[in-house]
């Protein structure tokens, strides 16, 4: 009898190792980690290991450690601790919106030999500019640069950019507010300063308030077909070019930066994006959009997005034709 013991206090080896549990009580387990904890009465917003564990011997599933409930829900590959946003469905609209942003991206040349110019407008709204009571201390050997936590904010700042796709190159122009009534004076200040011979500007952007605003849409009408908007379709803004090339200006310029005022970040910091050109590189496409082939963009292909003058005529804001005035009447 030595070794064997009493039947009623064994226990079998093979029950104490990894991955051993009990498959009941594993299967409830991983059901309770797949319930929000609402709905088993628990004011929690998501459960955490801790919080499982409590639950489960409330409920007297089982008695475990919670290394256990870990081990677990790391061999089921369970996160109820994580959260991912995500879209059950794209917009209606989405393929159509999508060709009309990508014919123009994949034949910005073909267009620009036709006298038609593509860009992309975003802006960058309330931009910080945080200064610091203690200025930084700078890095030494073994020791990286110290900041002090606390900062002071001096107001925010709202960035308007145009990027060209032939060049690459950005304009930009700050905006006391990002309405339509500052996006289109800015807007017809940058079609001021194109060449002659560019005769239809095709404009990439998002569905912004005020881009689509009422006075927005009655501005594009009295363009007569001068400017065109190309609205990128809902919750996918990322097709706009413009929204890429503001994200390398604010890596590059605007991160970790630290402002003495408004000011300073408006005649220092801001004007640094029209230097985004030296990063940002202009795409060449070679694949096939719906169906058709890529090709140089003959006039017939061309033809609707290009407005054919017989001469050149002056953009919004150039003397020698009739603007609407601004705010309208």
């Amino acid at each position: 009898m030595h070794g064997t013991g009493w039947p009623g206090c064994r226990i079998a080896r093979g029950a104490a190792v990894h991955g051993a549990f009990p498959p009941l009580q594993h299967a409830q387990i991983v059901a309770l980690a797949c319930t929000p904890p609402a709905e088993v009465g628990r004011a929690w917003v998501r459960w955490t290991v801790r919080a499982l564990h409590d639950e489960i011997e409330r409920r007297q599933i089982a008695t475990l450690h919670p290394s256990t409930v870990h081990h677990i829900l790391a061999d089921a590959d369970l996160h109820p601790h994580q959260v991912r946003s995500w879209r059950p469905a794209l917009a209606e609209d989405f393929e159509s919106k999508a060709a009309s942003v990508l014919w123009d991206d994949e034949r910005a040349g073909a267009l620009a030999d036709h006298g038609a110019l593509v860009v992309c407008l975003d802006e960058k709204p309330n931009i910080q500019a945080l200064g610091r009571p203690i200025p930084d201390l700078p890095p030494a050997p073994g020791y990286a640069l110290r900041r002090d936590w606390e900062d002071v904010r001096h107001g925010t700042a709202n960035l308007l950019v145009i990027y060209n796709l032939l060049t690459g190159r950005l304009w930009g122009r700050v905006l006391a507010r990002t309405d339509a009534a500052h996006f289109l004076p800015a807007l017809e200040a940058y079609l001021a300063e194109l060449p002659w011979e560019i005769r239809c500007v095709h404009c990439i952007l998002d569905n912004g308030a005020s881009h689509i605003a009422k006075v927005t849409r009655a501005w594009i009408a009295a363009q007569e077909g001068l400017v065109r908007f190309h609205f990128t379709p809902t919750h996918a803004s990322w097709l706009n070019q413009a929204e890429l090339a503001l994200g390398a200006f604010s890596r590059r310029y605007l991160r970790d930066r630290v402002s003495e005022s408004r000011q300073a970040l408006i005649t220092t910091s801001l004007p640094l994006a029209t230097r985004v050109q030296s990063v940002a590189r202009t795409i060449h496409f070679s694949g096939h959009s719906q169906g058709t082939p890529c090709t140089n963009g003959t006039l017939a292909e061309l033809g609707p997005r290009c407005t054919r003058l017989s001469r050149p005529v002056p953009w919004p804001g150039r003397s020698g034709r009739r603007v609407p005035s601004w705010p309208p009447a």
